[in-house]
């Protein structure tokens, strides 16, 4: 085995324990949340229900905003489709007419 392919496989198993020490730690971070979410709605519940319909509102803001960028690019690939297929039609005519 080279050096080179030595190293190649040094640093995927270096990203290979990286990604599942990520893993672990977005694993840590959630119970976390979770148990502090848990103890937030125990203790201050008011509270915790207001911060969760703000958090639900921005939610459902956030997917609306998608939706409209996602219909409003739907629509100018429809359009420019349109145009293409016009600009299409007129070099077909203006190639036509010039037999």
């Amino acid at each position: 085995m080279t050096v080179e392919e030595e190293m190649l496989k040094a640093k995927a198993a270096y990203a290979k324990q990286l990604a599942k020490l990520n893993r672990k730690k977005a694993a840590e971070e959630k119970k976390i949340t979770d148990l502090m979410l848990v103890e937030l709605k125990d203790e201050h519940s008011d509270f915790y229900n207001e911060m969760y319909e703000r958090a639900f509102r921005k939610l459902t803001a956030q997917r609306e905003e998608r939706s409209r960028k996602a219909k409003a690019a739907r629509q100018a690939k429809d359009a420019g489709a349109a145009d293409l297929v016009e600009a299409e039609e007129e070099a077909s005519e203006a190639a036509m007419s010039q037999y």
